[in-house]
């Protein structure tokens, strides 16, 4: 009865950890950085500096990024922060720019959460980044 009971525990822990990730969360994106699933689409956050790191919106297949008819809204989240920032849109590049440089907590921020639209589809779930990314 124990033996039968532990191994059913271990497949479904294994079924669990496979569906957490059956959107591809745990592997790199297209542009090297972490992807999370809002719906439809993707958002890639990809660290390129301290203090800048970019937003990539994807289609369902990881491919595709544009900031036509899109947007994100970013949060830094930590110990007693809750800041919006405003990321800006690059066309030529298809992705969204967010510079954290003039704020003062940098090392507070324990997650950047994303919401966004992208070629007009808004979806009211969050991308939640916890740091430090993996």
């Amino acid at each position: 009865m124990y033996k039968i009971s532990f191994s059913v525990l271990v497949l479904s822990s294994f079924l669990f950890i496979d569906f957490t990730y059956s959107h591809g969360e745990n592997l790199p994106g297209p542009n090297g950085g972490t992807i999370r699933m809002l719906g439809t689409f993707h958002t890639e956050l990809v660290r390129v500096k301290d203090d800048t790191f970019n937003i990539y919106l994807l289609d369902i297949n990881f491919k595709n990024p544009t900031v036509s008819n899109s947007n994100v809204e970013v949060f830094l989240v930590g110990e007693k922060l809750d800041k919006k920032i405003i990321c800006k849109s690059v066309k030529a590049k298809k992705l969204f720019e967010c510079d954290i440089s003039n704020v003062k907590e940098i090392g507070k921020i324990k997650e950047i959460k994303v919401t966004a639209t992208r070629d007009r589809v808004k979806y009211s779930n969050e991308a939640i980044y916890h740091l430090p990314l993996k």
